[in-house]
């Protein structure tokens, strides 16, 4: 477990300065997760996914943000405070 703890410490530390994570830093996140998840679940998700590529999380990392620009998907870009 100590090679996890000097690798996310610095991102831990860094964290709280990140003000918006942006399409590379979802791809990014999916990459890592994917080290961390079963194999188990990774045959679960890739079909449930429909994507059995080695980057099954990635190709869908940035699915959120891109659905809050279609019609339909607006309601999902209101952030906490930002309600009326």
């Amino acid at each position: 477990m100590a090679p996890y703890r000097t690798t996310l410490l610095p991102l831990l530390v860094a964290f709280p300065l990140a003000s918006a994570w942006g399409s590379l830093g979802h791809t990014t996140v999916a990459y890592i997760a994917q080290n961390f998840v079963s194999g188990k679940t990774a045959k679960f998700a890739q079909l449930l996914l429909n994507d059995a590529s080695p980057a099954y999380l990635a190709n869908v990392a940035t699915w959120a943000d891109s659905y809050r620009s279609e019609k339909g998907g607006e309601f999902s870009s209101v952030r906490v405070g930002d309600e009326q």
